[in-house]
């Protein structure tokens, strides 16, 4: 009874905050380093990179905003900045809110890269490097992968699996293998590997899911990185217990 009665006494100040402020609530915009960086392997220079932040806000009051960075090719250097909108004139419940970002690159000339998380009121905090490869054939990719729209972890340690599953555009495509690699210690990567069988095949719409067991998973969040025919990768951050 005494947790709805508080629930109720925080709805009750913060109608009373939204009058006092003419109905707008307008949030700050402030600068919030994230807790974790994924910087997935693989990358080559005519590929799409990548990188993904996540992290937790202290209360209700937090609301993501956005990341962006600024790439300087030259030295070989990336700054990462993360935004958040914060709302002070409102009460706010303290439990921790999960974010997680998506940070696009692009197209990057070989090198290494040294990436920093850039706070304006602090130095850049060095949060990992980014290897880009020279690419050694002409395609994207090493591999021809399936198209991959969903995604679903199971993060218990007893028994972790992902299932993964999308649409095939034709009869003469083929799912061969899911390569499941460990390359950095807090990035899955999912590989799953396409055939093209040739011959006249006309489009057809086939539907497919497959699931498979994560080996050697330890107490840890990690990003779980699966590659897609389009480019596109299908991603999630996960908390494994």
């Amino acid at each position: 009874m005494k947790f709805f009665l508080s629930i109720i006494s925080i709805l009750l100040i913060s109608g009373s905050l939204f009058a006092q402020n003419g109905g707008v609530v307008t949030p700050h915009v402030i600068s919030y380093q994230p807790h974790h960086v994924f910087i997935p392997p693989g990358f080559d220079n005519n590929d799409k990179a990548e990188i993904f932040i996540s992290g937790h806000y202290p209360s209700s009051c937090f609301k993501f905003a956005e990341s962006d960075a600024q790439i300087d090719i030259v030295n070989k250097r990336i700054y990462i900045q993360s935004f958040a909108y914060y709302y002070d004139h409102q009460a706010c419940l303290d439990f921790h809110v999960e974010y997680s970002d998506q940070i696009h690159l692009g197209v990057l000339p070989a090198g290494e890269y040294e990436i920093f998380f850039d706070d304006p009121n602090a130095a850049p905090v060095k949060a990992g490097n980014l290897l880009i490869t020279r690419a050694t054939t002409p395609t994207t990719d090493d591999f021809m992968y399936a198209p991959v729209t969903d995604l679903f972890v199971d993060s218990r340690l007893d028994n972790p699996y992902l299932s993964i599953g999308g649409h095939l555009t034709s009869s003469c495509l083929t799912i061969v293998d899911v390569k499941i690699i460990h390359r950095v210690a807090n990035v899955v990567e999912v590989l799953p590997i396409l055939e093209n069988s040739g011959g006249f095949c006309p489009p057809e719409y086939i539907p497919w899911a497959i699931s498979v067991k994560l080996e050697n998973m330890d107490p840890s969040v990690k990003l779980v990185y699966v590659r897609s025919l389009n480019g596109q990768s299908a991603h999630k951050v996960v908390r494994f217990h």
